[in-house]
């Protein structure tokens, strides 16, 4: 019984967040849209400096991608030798 009512009173949107941010969105989408060239230019310049100054983070992604691949590698293999010292990870004898 307290399930079906605890059903009810749930809505779909919750109002309180969801008008906000509505709004916030329509403030800054009508100045973008009546001023075209303007809106562009400057959205332009903001990206190319998030180029400018992210422009290793790329590299720095790929490392730390490289990094935890190497670490879960060394653990599986740590893991799988402590459960069986006899029978050792990614080891295939021909």
């Amino acid at each position: 019984m307290e399930n079906k009512t605890l059903q009810k009173n749930r809505k779909l949107i919750d109002y309180g967040i969801f008008l906000p941010a509505l709004l916030i969105i329509l403030i800054i989408c009508i100045p973008f849209s009546l001023y075209e060239s303007e809106s562009l230019a400057l959205l332009n310049s903001i990206f190319d400096k998030i180029v400018e100054v992210f422009s290793w983070g790329l590299y720095m992604v790929c490392l730390d991608f490289i990094g935890c691949r190497t670490l879960f590698i060394v653990f599986e293999i740590w893991k799988s030798s402590i459960r069986r010292p006899e029978r050792k990870a990614f080891i295939y004898h021909v």
